[in-house]
């Protein structure tokens, strides 16, 4: 995200960047994203698979009731002992996955493992997560439930009502590069783009009819590979890459980036600075500060979140800044805000 900020003209990052960083340091958003990841590997990706993977072209959507049935019966399972999806033993894909299959990715499910011990409220998030997607999912299938419309049509006639289990059918260009490029992540846009002229030019059939010798089968592996020995797409990505980071560079040198660092650099020692001042109950004490003392408890609640502590510019003299403080104590004597 620094990279990204130091590359902008004006080295500013907007709401949407700035939520992404500060999503790393909080902890309750990292819970969600932990248990999201858990989550998918142990449910959907599974549940993808089996829908939209390789050989599912001829997969009739109508087929899928008992498919289903056991989807809600895995999400039961899960709430009914959640540790199956929050253990760390290397064998938990066993029970925790919907087929039993070892997680999709190792690297991920290990990472989250470790983050568990240090996120709050982790198991009541999990269950009140699958408590809503088991509801989610019996919603949208009630048509599939047994003794239903679907489930007492016959095999024929499910047959005859076909029904794909993917829209891949309706996609254009865009959406199959999509789908192509988040499938075969080290492929290329001229991959993809030689390969779907083969399939819409009809040009295996061609093969088929006029290359009947294999001189002319070794000619085209050659002609195919030339561009990838060239390496043509990973200079192309070396050379967008050098140029950002040359830009960066650039921009970290001049005399604007060293005052935004110096800026950051007095606001963390700022906030070291309050931090080890801590917040003061004493209301006796308070009385006798100065303004300044004043001031910074102000800060130390604003940054503890209560939102109605009042700005600077709003407060003049110390008997303005002692009533807006004591105001703050009283609204923290009648919650349970953390201090």
């Amino acid at each position: 995200m620094q990279f990204v900020k130091d590359h902008k003209t004006k080295r500013i990052l907007n709401h949407l960047e700035q939520n992404v960083l500060k999503s790393l340091f909080c902890l309750k958003t990292l819970a969600q994203m932990v248990l999201l990841v858990l989550f998918c590997m142990a449910l959907m990706h599974p549940y993808t698979r089996w829908v939209c993977g390789k050989g599912t072209e001829i997969l009739n959507i109508l087929d899928l009731g008992p498919f289903h049935a056991s989807v809600k019966a895995h999400i039961r399972k899960l709430i009914e002992n959640p540790d199956l999806l929050l253990s760390s033993s290397p064998d938990s894909y066993k029970l925790a996955t919907l087929d039993g299959l070892p997680w999709s990715d190792l690297k991920a499910w290990s990472e989250c493992v470790k983050l568990l011990p240090t996120l709050p409220d982790i198991k009541p998030l999990l269950l009140a997560g699958l408590t809503c997607t088991l509801s989610c999912w019996e919603h949208f299938t009630a048509e599939f439930e047994e003794g239903g419309l679907i489930d007492q049509a016959t095999s024929s006639e499910h047959e005859m009502a076909f029904i794909p289990s993917t829209n891949y059918a309706n996609e254009g260009l865009l959406g199959m590069w999509r789908r192509f490029s988040r499938e075969s992540l080290s492929s290329t846009v001229s991959h993809f783009t030689d390969r779907t002229m083969l399939h819409w030019n009809n040009t295996q059939q061609f093969m088929d009819t006029h290359l009947n010798i294999p001189q002319d089968e070794t000619f085209l592996r050659q002609e195919t590979r030339r561009p990838d020995e060239s390496s043509i797409e990973r200079k192309r990505r070396e050379e967008l890459n050098a140029h950002k980071q040359m830009v960066v560079d650039g921009k970290r040198k001049c005399k604007e980036w060293k005052k935004d660092e110096d800026t950051a650099t007095k606001a963390r020692m700022e906030s070291e600075r309050l931090a080890l001042i801590g917040i003061e109950h004493d209301r006796t004490k308070i009385a006798q500060m100065t303004v300044k003392k004043l001031q910074d408890q102000l800060e130390l609640h604003r940054q503890r979140g209560d939102k109605e502590v009042p700005i600077k510019a709003r407060l003049g003299n110390k008997a303005e800044h002692l009533t807006g403080l004591l105001a703050v104590l009283d609204r923290l004597d009648a919650t349970t805000i953390p201090v």
